[in-house]
């Protein structure tokens, strides 16, 4: 991040366990690709951080004017994650009041 204009520079495509990345430059797009097509894309914490972490990214790069979001497999996104170990619900409460 530029501190003077607070913009983004580096437009390097990356690629996580979650998301997938990259910058088209000749037409001014960035895309996001949700990358856990076993859960539909369901967000986790660490999703639901990288996608803001991506938006800020486009928002303070002026050369990007479009994000495109979209998600791998079958499915967009089906919603926030509920497994357990996802949401960090301890064991006893998974047990007493979510295996009814």
């Amino acid at each position: 991040v530029d501190p003077k204009t607070d913009t983004v520079t580096n437009t390097t495509p990356y690629t996580t366990s979650t998301v997938a990345y990259k910058y088209l430059a000749d037409i001014h797009v960035a895309v996001a690709v949700l990358n856990d097509p076993e859960t539909l894309n369901s967000l986790s914490i660490s999703l639901v951080w990288e996608v803001f972490a991506i938006t800020e990214h486009a928002k303070r790069d002026p050369s990007i004017h479009v994000l495109l979001v979209t998600g791998a497999g079958r499915a967009f996104c089906a919603g926030f994650g509920v497994k357990p170990v996802r949401l960090g619900i301890p064991a006893h409460i998974q047990k007493n009041y979510l295996a009814r």
